[in-house]
């Protein structure tokens, strides 16, 4: 643990680098990792076809945003993290509010590029050990992602349309 100190100090002297919380995360996702790749080679899995990897990828995509940043999850965040401001569209900005290993977990569970990779673990261990539930949720969490997506540009392109209209009917007013 004093290597881990000292490794620490060296690494970020001004601010608190949570060095050994990272590595113990990282340990437990490889252990992870390691548990369903042995399961792999003693039961292996059929081909995943490219159709179901994109629907996974837009469902761990979605569950990562829904964990991380959406305002109706927060209460499960609440206890490691703090609320930051609104990103809009129903999300939030937060920051950990724990020191050490919670601390990490923290910053895990609030930054949606870090829990895609713990999803992706999970989706992958779903689609072997429970295929067809899996792919329901997959499927289930794609359509919500694709609606996202369409609702963004939606807002943006009626924000835009509005910006103009009411930046026209002042012109016409002043000429």
């Amino acid at each position: 643990m004093k290597f881990l100190k000292k490794l620490e100090k060296g690494y970020s002297p001004k601010e608190k680098m949570p060095l050994a919380s990272y590595a113990l995360l990282t340990v437990t996702f490889n252990a992870l990792l390691g548990m369903l790749l042995k399961d792999e080679s003693a039961n292996p899995s059929p081909e995943i076809p490219a159709r179901e990897l994109v629907l996974a990828g837009l469902a761990t995509h979605k569950l990562s945003r829904f964990i991380t940043k959406d305002a109706v999850t927060s209460f499960i965040r609440a206890p490691l993290t703090r609320y930051k401001e609104p990103l809009g569209y129903g999300e939030l900005n937060e920051e950990s509010r724990r020191e050490g290993f919670p601390g990490a977990v923290g910053e895990a569970v609030s930054c949606s590029y870090c829990m895609s990779a713990w999803v992706g673990l999970g989706v992958f261990w779903g689609l072997k050990k429970y295929p067809r539930q899996t792919r329901l949720v997959n499927r289930l969490f794609s359509v919500v992602a694709v609606s996202d997506f369409l609702h963004v540009f939606y807002e943006e392109n009626r924000t835009r349309e509005n910006v103009l209209t009411l930046e026209e009917d002042r012109l016409d007013r002043s000429a």
